[in-house]
């Protein structure tokens, strides 16, 4: 009779299940991001020299130009550090997937930035917009007011208040 009690084979399956699921979450954010980049480039591209409007918003070409800048920055220095990071702590960078860093640079440089800067990265915006001050009503639409009832004096209480 051959009674083990510490099979850990569960845990190891819901630990593998586990990591699994985290995988998959990071393959399916990667297609989102890449998904966006080239839309937004897109969108940069045609906002290039005239402002285009996109659902509730502008695109300015200041806002084109620094979204497809940042993302070329980020397609060269990606691989820059993969590659300074690799001869640091001395592991074999795989050079047959540079594509894929130079995507994931540029996705990282264009909407990554977007992502952390939000609405700081255009400095001509205010960031807190202003309305104009209301024009006054006129006395003649306005309703006349009644004169508040005179009021009594203000008077401290004491214990035999309760009594009187």
């Amino acid at each position: 009779m051959a009674s083990s009690n510490n099979d850990n084979s569960g845990a190891a399956i819901v630990m593998v299940l586990f990591m699994l699921a985290a995988y998959m979450l990071l393959i399916i954010a990667a297609i989102f991001v890449s998904a966006m980049a080239i839309l937004f480039t897109v969108l940069s591209i045609m906002a290039w020299r005239q402002p285009i409007r996109f659902v509730n918003d502008t695109i300015t070409p200041q806002e084109a130009h620094a979204f497809v800048r940042r993302g070329l920055m980020g397609a060269w220095i990606a691989p820059l550090l993969i590659g300074v990071g690799g001869l640091a702590i001395e592991i074999a960078i795989n050079w047959d997937y540079v594509l894929f860093y130079i995507w994931g640079g540029y996705c990282a440089g264009s909407v990554g930035m977007v992502l952390l800067l939000g609405e700081q990265s255009d400095p001509g915006r205010p960031l807190v917009e202003y309305l104009p001050p209301q024009p006054e009503p006129s006395s003649r639409s306005a309703p006349q007011s009644l004169p508040a009832p005179p009021r009594e004096p203000f008077r401290f209480a004491s214990w035999d208040d309760g009594e009187r």
